[in-house]
């Protein structure tokens, strides 16, 4: 009698075992309800971009600012488009467009969030918004972009774009991602590190709408935005759009700087544009006409340009030949036009020289440092000896020379 007790235990036992088993291979294998279930909601990671931060001039004035957009997100494995014909229609596109914009989501991941549709504005927000809901997988996210209220400074300040793939595998930070936005030209791109900030990371339940349903693990593996910092530029704003006055309508360059720091207070580039037209979705297009125009408003002459020094280089002439005692405060030579052309003026030393422009008197020094004729400091000029050329003479002026040019830090004499 116990022994049969035993044995049909055991079979309620095994029977209750294969029971569990095929119950939940049927619900694990066969069924795919519990899928469908932990799709209904699931974790997100969002990037909150931190504000870039702002430029300002020498004066405080706002060269740069943010205004807020607000991109398309797409996470692809979460979309259930019922009405495609709708969606293209609420958001301005066709078919083809859509097909591409979703090949392109793919490829980056199916699972993360990619842009859409980028750079949309506040006014075109609310009409999307409203219907939003209807089309899972999409959702709104806001970031900001450039903006310019002066319009002048185009080329000093640069402009931001879209990484680009070949900058995005140099990058060994491991900062930036695809869709990102960095300083392409200008002080955008050379104060990069320090105008981008960093990175926040909110971490959302959300369902299978796409709609947030609160925070994950009450936001203790949140992360906060640091915004970029604030810089003020050498620049005075009031003298820059003085000068750019003065180019309307020519072609040319400007560049003022302050003698006792290097620091620039102008630098101009003509024909220019308008900075806004770099920013915002219109960027590639209007990018597109401005390399296409034939003034080539892109090309900045400041920087890039080669022009003839012309008599501001006798200012430099002047303190080399000092700098190598073959002439002094005092020393005068004739305006010898059978040397060189120049203007009638009266005779001239050194400082009378740069008064007058004096272009016998900087012939007579060119001669002097590549002669290497020493003077005593109280000698004053009397002539030039025709001795052999020296080579040194030539070496030390182009050691000199470098001297003068600004080399190895490209951001020198704009920012502080």
């Amino acid at each position: 009698m116990l022994d049969n007790r035993r044995w049909i235990i055991l079979s309620l036992f095994v029977a209750t075992g294969f029971l569990f088993m095929g119950r939940l291979f049927v619900i694990q294998v066969m069924s795919d309800s519990l899928q469908r279930k932990a799709e209904d909601i699931s974790v997100k990671t969002i990037i909150d971009y931190p504000h870039r931060g702002i430029i300002l001039d020498r004066n405080g004035r706002e060269l740069v600012v943010n205004v807020p957009v607000y991109d398309l997100m797409v996470v692809p494995k979460l979309v259930q488009m019922r009405d495609t014909a709708a969606f293209c229609a609420l958001l301005g596109i066709d078919r083809e467009a859509f097909k591409l914009q979703m090949q392109k989501a793919l490829a980056f991941s199916d699972q993360k969030p990619s842009v859409f549709i980028k750079q949309i504005y506040r006014e075109e927000l609310h009409r999307l918004e409203e219907r939003l809901v209807e089309f899972p997988g999409f959702y709104i996210h806001t970031r900001t972009i450039r903006h310019y209220p002066h319009q002048n400074l185009a080329h000093v300040l640069g402009y931001i774009g879209e990484i680009s793939e070949a900058n995005l595998e140099r990058d060994a930070t491991g900062y930036y991602q695809l869709g990102d936005y960095v300083g392409i030209t200008g002080l955008e791109a050379a104060y990069e590190p320090e105008l981008r900030g960093r990175k926040g990371t909110r971490n959302v339940w959300v369902d299978n709408w796409g709609r947030e349903r609160g925070k994950f693990q009450e936001g203790v593996f949140d992360t906060l935005a640091l915004a970029g910092q604030n810089l003020r530029a050498t620049i005075d704003l009031a003298l820059q759009q003085y000068g750019e006055s003065l180019f309307q309508h020519k072609k040319g360059a400007l560049v003022a700087i302050e003698p006792a720091t290097g620091e620039v207070l102008a630098m101009i580039s003509a024909p220019s544009y308008d900075p806004n037209l770099l920013t915002g979705r219109q960027l590639q297009q209007n990018f597109g006409r401005l390399i296409l125009d034939e003034h080539k408003p892109l090309f900045n002459r400041a920087l890039r340009a080669k022009y003839p020094p012309g008599s501001t280089f006798k200012t430099v002439q002047a303190l080399i030949g000092m700098q190598e005692n073959v002439i002094n405060a005092h020393s005068a030579f004739a305006c010898n036009k059978s040397l060189v052309k120049c203007h009638w003026h009266p005779a001239t030393h050194l400082q009378t020289s740069i008064q007058h422009s004096c272009n016998p008197y900087y012939y007579s020094v060119f001669r002097r440092i590549v002669y290497q004729n020493k003077l005593s400091f109280r000698d004053s000029v009397l002539f030039c000896r025709k001795d052999r050329q020296s080579p040194r003479g030539l070496s030390d002026l182009e050691k000199y020379l470098d001297y003068f040019l600004v080399s190895g830090d490209k951001r020198r004499g704009f920012g502080r």
